[in-house]
């Protein structure tokens, strides 16, 4: 299914016991035209109990391309893409890849236990706010598992802004995070981090301190790729963007959002491994 050329959001789930599974759909070209409109009108919005979200695609909505704020129940984002959001016409809107989690500063009205997230094998490639980002979850946001993210725009490519508590309006860095076997490149990498070195293992910017990324280490940056036809099954289409070559290190170290090429099973057992959690 596909949502688009609309001045509303997408994809949302929101009230009290909205839940389910979005799978294989699109939802770009949704704009708000107005400043309070642009805002609020995002690809793909989870604001309620438990979502899932696998294999979709968000881009260019004016705000951004997922969004769970204020969410009472866990979300699950497996395998989607969100890119090049920039907002309206004025440039209005958040223009975030993921945004998860997080209740603005509310300190009443939020759920206890409070939900952690799970953002896995997903893309987020030149937003204009941050590509992934935690959105001042008054606790943990996510675990962030073999995403890749490329050319953020006003913020990074991983903003683990947290707050200090639900009692508290205090943003500080995220130390409750965990993050293994991500990609970052270009812009600044991390935001707002302080997550434990034990719980931030695997990515490129932890390697030997930090690996040296270039254009050489991937198949392909032509962006053009991402919008392409999905296949007659309505799965994503074969892309090499932002693939790692055999040659880099990223390959070597099983990183990013198309590690599951090498090995298919270990990525579903994980999916499996997070629906059993509900």
């Amino acid at each position: 299914m596909a949502v688009y050329n609309n001045e509303a959001n997408g994809f949302y789930f929101t009230g009290g016991k909205a839940t389910g599974v979005v799978y294989n759909s699109d939802a770009y070209n949704n704009i708000g035209p107005t400043n309070t409109s642009a805002g609020n009108i995002d690809g793909f919005g989870a604001h309620a109990l438990d979502v899932v979200f696998i294999n979709n695609r968000a881009w260019n909505n004016s705000d951004d391309g997922f969004d769970s704020i204020s969410s009472t129940g866990s979300v699950i984002h497996h395998g989607n893409w969100s890119f090049n959001h920039h907002g309206n016409q004025d440039g209005r809107g958040d223009r975030n890849g993921f945004k998860v989690g997080g209740y603005s500063y509310r300190t009443t009205g939020i759920p206890e236990p409070m939900p952690v997230h799970t953002v896995q094998y997903n893309l987020a490639v030149n937003n204009g706010g941050n590509n992934f980002y935690a959105n001042h979850q008054p606790g943990q946001s996510a675990y962030w598992i073999n995403n890749t993210a490329y050319k953020p725009g006003y913020g990074s490519n991983f903003n683990m802004l947290e707050r200090l508590s639900p009692a508290s309006t205090e943003d500080i860095p995220g130390f409750r995070e965990v993050l293994h076997n991500n990609i970052a490149y270009v812009g600044p990498l991390t935001s707002n981090n302080a997550t434990l070195p034990e719980n931030e293992t695997n990515n490129s910017w932890t390697i030997d301190g930090g690996l040296h990324i270039t254009s050489e280490d991937f198949v392909s940056l032509d962006m053009n790729q991402l919008t392409a036809p999905r296949k007659s099954d309505g799965s994503l289409p074969d892309v090499t963007f932002m693939q790692p070559v055999p040659t880099s290190p990223l390959y070597e170290h099983d990183l990013g959002y198309l590690a599951y090429k090498k090995d298919p099973v270990t990525a579903l057992q994980s999916l499996v491994s997070v629906f059993t959690q509900y």
